[in-house]
């Protein structure tokens, strides 16, 4: 069963990514960070995105990540 599995069986790789590996993650943040969005919305707390990237070797585009996450939010509460 996946609770029996790291981390439930999600793709994580762990802060000190490349660029490659930064896009893979990001890829895979989307939904997440964006079902974080709508609940801190509806709890009434600020909501950052997250690259989790502190001890790359490049600067993560954050901007551009906020974007996918923002219309990943978009979707939801479009389309469920």
């Amino acid at each position: 069963a996946r609770r029996e599995l790291v981390d439930f069986g999600y793709w994580y790789c762990p802060d000190g990514r490349d660029a490659q590996t930064q896009s893979q993650f990001e890829d895979v943040e989307v939904k997440p960070q964006a079902l974080d969005w709508l609940f801190c919305v509806a709890a009434g707390y600020p909501f950052n995105v997250s690259c989790d990237n502190l001890e790359g070797d490049f600067e993560p585009d954050r901007v551009v990540f906020q974007r996918r996450v923002h219309a990943q939010v978009m979707d939801y509460l479009t389309n469920g």
